[in-house]
């Protein structure tokens, strides 16, 4: 990058293929499955750019496969979904490059993909969009992996289109991805903050407490314990009629709000919470005579 140029370096010692991975451990580089003209295939090898020489490396154990996701957390890399001999998959493995070994690990929420992205964030891993077979249904979902407790996690779903061959990229603590086809080709670009993400989801997680309700005149509102990070100045209640209309709003100064709704119609009405803007608890108050 500094001097904007290509080189060439040695060619991978396997057949020539598309469609396969790679990630990085420890500042080697793994590659991968992949459609060859012989047909999938799970061959692997790691690439050390001071010798600028390849090995070959344990195969994944899982079916020959291409169009599948990879990425690497700590000191392991991970492979997963793709498309098979039998169809789209949803298993997943982990690579320990010490003991040149796989290990089967959780599959990817309970659908099978192919053609998806994925990265890692902060110690977390990502897979999303895709698609089922081929040219087939496209998929918005993402989904969180924590390799600590082998778990996955729905998280947000893709804000663009639904797609398949999404292309993404790490920068700190945020991702990038972009481009891909759902039919049509793209060239948007969209960016995910892992670090609000995780926040978003741990502030619908607080426990709100708002009584009395019904009340005729003063409401308390108690947020709780809010995570760490979180201000009680940056969270907002606001008050909605049925029909809409923004009948009254107020910002936190602790954790505690005595609200007065004396001057309310008697009735229903509809309150949310927002964090910075963002709704994370919402439901139904009633003011009474």
């Amino acid at each position: 990058p500094q001097i904007n140029t290509w080189s060439p370096i040695a060619d991978l010692p396997g057949v020539a293929r598309r469609g396969a991975v790679g990630f990085t451990v420890n500042g080697k580089g793994y590659v991968g499955t992949g459609q060859t003209n012989a047909g999938n295939s799970v061959d692997f090898y790691e690439y050390n750019p001071l010798t600028n020489t390849w090995l070959t490396k344990a195969p994944l154990p899982g079916s020959p496969r291409t169009s599948s996701v990879a990425f690497s957390i700590d000191n392991f890399g991970y492979v997963g979904t793709g498309q098979t001999d039998i169809g789209a998959a949803n298993d997943f493995y982990e690579y320990n490059p010490v003991s040149n070994t796989w290990t089967s690990k959780a599959p990817v929420g309970p659908i099978t993909r192919q053609e998806a992205t994925g990265f890692s964030v902060n110690g977390l891993g990502y897979i999303g969009t895709g698609d089922d077979f081929s040219s087939g249904n496209n998929y918005g979902d993402f989904w969180e992996y924590d390799r600590i407790a082998n778990t996955w996690t729905p998280i947000e779903d893709f804000s663009g289109t639904a797609r398949r061959y999404l292309t993404s990229f790490v920068i700190g603590s945020r991702a990038y991805v972009g481009t891909g086809t759902n039919g049509t080709n793209f060239k948007d670009f969209w960016m995910f903050d892992q670090v609000l993400s995780v926040l978003s989801r741990k502030m619908k997680e607080t426990s709100v407490l708002l009584y009395p309700n019904p009340s005729a005149d003063i409401i308390n509102i108690n947020l709780g314990e809010l995570p760490e990070s979180v201000m009680p100045s940056a969270i907002e209640i606001e008050i909605y009629s049925l029909k809409g209309q923004l009948i009254k709003s107020a910002q936190f100064e602790s954790s505690l709000m005595k609200l007065d709704i004396s001057s309310m119609e008697c009735g229903a009405y509809i309150y949310r919470l927002t964090h910075n803007g963002v709704i994370f608890h919402t439901n139904k108050i009633i003011r009474t005579k």
